[in-house]
């Protein structure tokens, strides 16, 4: 796996650099210290993953995840965040953006368990990355079926087979920002048992996320309205 790191902190660099060294796997590893080299780099030589800092001089994380985008590479960008409350603002755009996940840089006591705590992060994110290029290059037997309605999720919370719920809960991980996003404006505006849930990320994004659910439309709902009309 190519990885490419872009971070104006030489410090921030090594240490990714070294996390990366103890992770079991086949490595490239390339580094650059601002977003115009980034591009650049992923022109010359395309990575399979970049973990982009959020904030730097010149063009900053969410102008080069854009760039990265409108050139059609297929790279995955996974955003490496602080966690002022507008540099949460700022990653969650990115997630809408493109960004396939995002890991913060810790603040623990010590430089020992800020490496491990960056070091599992790191490692779920290849993970998630090492299974979807599994599943890609495995070949596929093409079927052809018949075109079948879209489910809906139920009115009222009633399921189809007469089972009796009190509550859902929802659990999201790598990647579920953009999901919830998905989901969310998909939920009838007249369903009535609670739903709960549980994204992993620091508290600081999670108000932001909650926020941007909350401004979503409900284009579910107003698409069974037009159907009843």
């Amino acid at each position: 796996m190519h990885i490419l790191i872009v971070d104006d902190s030489l410090t921030y660099r090594l240490i990714l650099r070294k996390i990366l060294g103890k992770i079991a796997g086949d490595f490239q590893i390339e580094s650059v210290d601002s977003g115009e080299n980034a591009l650049e780099a992923i022109r010359v030589n395309p990575p399979d993953l970049v973990l982009l800092d959020m904030t730097m001089p010149g063009i900053d994380g969410i102008e080069t995840l854009r760039r990265i985008k409108a050139g059609g590479f297929k790279a995955e960008v996974v955003m490496v965040s602080g966690l002022a409350a507008d540099v949460a603002a700022a990653t969650l755009r990115a997630l809408e953006g493109g960004a396939l996940d995002f890991i913060t840089k810790p603040d623990a006591g010590n430089a020992a368990d800020n490496e491990a705590q960056l070091g599992i992060a790191i490692g779920n994110i290849l993970e998630v990355i090492a299974s979807k290029r599994s599943k890609s290059e495995r070949p596929t037997k093409l079927v052809v079926r018949p075109i079948e309605p879209r489910p809906t999720i139920p009115s009222r919370g009633r399921p189809p087979d007469g089972k009796q719920f009190s509550i859902i809960v929802v659990g999201v991980s790598t990647g579920g920002p953009v999901a919830l996003g998905k989901l969310v404006p998909m939920i009838p505006s007249d369903f009535q048992l609670p739903i709960v849930i549980v994204q992993h990320m620091p508290p600081v994004f999670t108000a932001h996320l909650a926020a941007q659910l909350d401004r979503l439309p409900n284009s579910e709902f107003k698409r069974q309205l037009m159907v009843k009309k």
